[in-house]
This record gives structure tokens, C-alpha cells and sequence, in this order.
């Protein structure tokens, strides 16, 4: 006659043989969830470059849609975490710092040269990998783990300079910079290839990219009689740099980097900046290319705006970020890995390959202002 405990003992036994199977059967049956993959993104939401971070953003949100739509990457959502930079060298420090310490990124995307500079070398000791919109010269220098989609100041210079050269026989000219880390390499590259060419540089002066009234610095610019003056500068400060040194009756070529094409720029300079040239890229949103066509019919029916440069170039690393991971997978080495391979990648701010030291290899074009658009220049 079988015991109470020998009963006992089986019901427990048939108990949790049952619980097992349940749970497995349970787990197995389960829908299984899809992970995620996360962004950082360190931008001037406020600040003296707002008008870059927000239109940064509604192209990262747009092609972050875009992806997601599509099933993401290997059946990964992506998602963006974003931090208002400011434009101010610490707080992208402390951002950085704040993701690295939660969300643990593989990739961040900074935009403006003084906060990139700052950020690379924590990027570098992180391995994360960093994808800028900046144009210092000597960013990607700092590490392997730092990418750039925009052209660098030396290659923007070197185009301005051997145009006033030789298309516009300026063989003298003024340098009239914003004193942040893109201004002084502006400064220092548009020097170095103006002088390579032979031209003079005889004036040297920055302006405050939070100031309004430059009249008094003009004034001393001015009495130095240049022929032309070379501004890098962004935003408001740039476009009433242009206006009060017309105001002021300058009548010589100004001379500026693609900052000078951005529509804001041209609003606050009106028709001081008609007859300024840039260097610039290809990117027209009045283009008949069916690729650009159908990015700017889908970025106005989503922003109710016209798509800015930094909203195309925002738009493009994400594109890039993606085709990387797609192959390699999301960690920063194989992102890294993948980026080092883009080939003529069509990109809706040209086709371009990203070269071995992190820089997109862009193709410049010169552009002038004229009734209050930038349009290709033919000299």
C-alpha cells in the first residue's frame, strides 16, 4: 500500500514537471520582441546655431523614419536620443559623457567644430564612433573613430582662393573671421592658399558670433582699402556682417565658405549679400534629379519647410550609418568598418566616398548670390 508521503511526493513531482512544461511551452510561443539600436546626437538645438541643430534633426528624424518604416536595421528599431549641445564645447562634453553613462551608443552625430573638437578625444578613449558636421581641418586627425561629411575649411579655401586669383585677378585681400574653432580654421587654411598662390593677406580681425554691431571693427577693416574680404562666419552674425559692411559702402567681392549660401544668412544680409560667392555643394532643392525631387517632397510634406544643407547632410549619415550596420552590424567597429568602405554612395548631397582618414570626399562647386538665392557660378 503506497505511503501519504509517497503520494505526496509524486503530486509535487507532476506539479512541477507541469510548471516546466508550461513555461517552455509558454516562452517558446511567445512573440519575441524586437531589440533596439541607439543614436546619440549632440546638437545646437538653441544657441547661436539653432537654425543648424533643429534643421540636423528634422533630417536625422525623416530618414530615422524612413528605416524604421522599412523594418529597421536587421530587424532593428532605431532610435535617436537627443542633447542640446548649445554650440558650447562643455555641454557636448557632458552630453557625451551623460549617453556614454546610459544609453552606451556605439555612434554619436555632433554638429559645429568647436564642440566636435572637444568631443573627439573622449570618442577616441570610448572607441565610439563620431560622425560630425564640421569643417575644422584638423578634426579627423584626432582619431580613427572620428567621421566628417562636411567639406573640411582647407578645401573650401583652396577653391576661393585660387578663384579670386585666377578668375577674378585679386592678388590682395582681408580675413574677417568668427572667433570660434571653424573661424580660426578658416582663418588659418584660407591664409595658407592664398598665399600658396601668390595672393597678399594685408588685414587679419575676428568678430563674436553673439554680437550684432560690428561698425567699428569694419571701420578699421576698411581703411586698409581691400580689394576683397574673405568671411567664415554662420548665421545671424555672418549675414549682418555682410550687411553692415555694405551699409558701410563697401564696394569690393566678398568672398565666404558654403555658411554664406544658408537662406537664414541671406535673409538677414537682404541685398548686401547680392554678388558674394561661396564654395558649396551640389545640393539645389529646385533640382530635377528624381532621387532629390522625391527627398524634398517628402521633407516639405513632413516640416512644411524647404530642406537646408545641414537637414540634407543630417539625412545622408544616417543613410550611411545604416548601410554599415547592415553589413557589419551595430558596434562601433564594425559601423567604423563599414563607413571605410562607402564607394560612390549616392547621397542626396552629391555622390561622394568617405576616405581613409573619416572625410567625405565631396566635389565642390562655386556659387554667387543673386536675387536672394545661391546659384551656380560660371566666370
Amino acid at each position: 500500500m503506497t505511503s501519504k508521503k509517497s503520494i505526496l511526493r509524486l503530486a509535487r513531482l507532476v506539479m512541477i514537471f507541469s510548471i516546466t512544461i508550461g513555461f517552455f511551452s509558454f516562452t517558446g510561443c511567445a512573440k519575441k520582441e524586437p531589440g533596439v539600436y541607439k543614436i546619440g546626437a549632440i546638437l545646437p538645438l538653441t544657441g547661436s546655431a539653432a537654425e543648424f541643430g533643429q534643421d540636423g534633426k528634422m533630417g536625422i528624424d525623416l530618414a530615422i523614419e524612413e528605416v524604421n518604416t522599412r523594418g529597421g536595421v536587421n530587424g532593428h528599431k532605431l532610435v535617436v536620443t537627443y542633447g542640446d549641445s548649445k554650440n558650447n564645447p562643455k555641454e557636448g562634453v557632458s552630453i557625451f559623457n551623460k549617453f556614454l553613462a546610459t544609453d552606451k551608443p556605439p555612434i554619436m552625430l555632433c554638429t559645429m567644430s568647436s564642440v566636435s573638437m572637444t568631443v573627439a578625444p573622449l570618442a577616441d578613449k570610448s572607441k565610439t564612433v563620431l560622425f560630425c558636421i564640421a569643417a575644422h581641418p584638423e578634426l579627423t586627425d584626432m582619431s580613427p573613430y572620428v567621421f566628417r561629411i562636411l567639406p573640411t575649411t582647407s578645401y573650401q579655401a583652396e577653391e576661393i582662393a585660387l578663384l579670386a586669383i585666377d578668375k577674378l585677378n585679386i592678388k590682395r585681400i582681408a580675413i574677417f573671421y568668427i572667433n570660434d574653432d571653424f573661424g580660426v580654421g578658416s582663418k588659418n587654411s584660407f591664409e595658407k592658399a592664398f598665399s600658396k598662390f601668390g595672393g597678399e593677406i594685408i588685414s587679419i580681425d575676428s568678430f563674436e558670433k553673439d554680437k550684432i554691431d560690428f561698425r567699428s571693427q569694419i571701420t578699421k577693416l576698411l581703411a586698409k582699402n581691400p580689394p576683397a574680404i574673405y568671411v567664415p562666419g554662420y548665421d545671424k552674425a555672418l549675414g549682418l556682417v555682410v550687411k553692415q559692411l555694405r551699409e558701410m559702402r563697401y564696394k569690393g567681392q566678398i568672398l565666404a565658405p558654403l555658411e554664406l549660401s544658408y537662406p537664414k544668412v541671406i535673409s538677414i544680409a537682404q541685398e548686401a549679400a547680392e554678388g558674394a560667392i561661396c564654395a558649396d555643394l551640389v545640393f539645389d532643392p529646385e533640382s530635377g534629379d528624381p532621387r532629390i525631387k522625391e527627398f524634398v517632397q517628402k521633407f516639405r510634406s513632413k516640416f512644411q519647410k524647404v530642406p537646408s544643407l545641414d537637414a540634407v547632410l543630417a539625412y545622408d549619415e544616417i543613410r550611411l550609418v545604416t548601410n554599415a550596420a547592415q553589413k557589419y552590424g551595430f558596434t562601433s567597429e564594425s559601423i567604423k568598418k563599414g563607413l571605410l568602405e562607402i564607394k560612390n554612395f549616392p547621397g542626396i548631397s552629391g555622390n561622394f566616398d568617405i576616405l581613409s582618414n573619416g572625410d567625405v570626399a565631396h566635389h565642390l562647386f562655386l556659387k554667387i548670390i543673386k536675387n536672394g538665392k545661391a546659384v551656380l557660378y560660371n566666370p
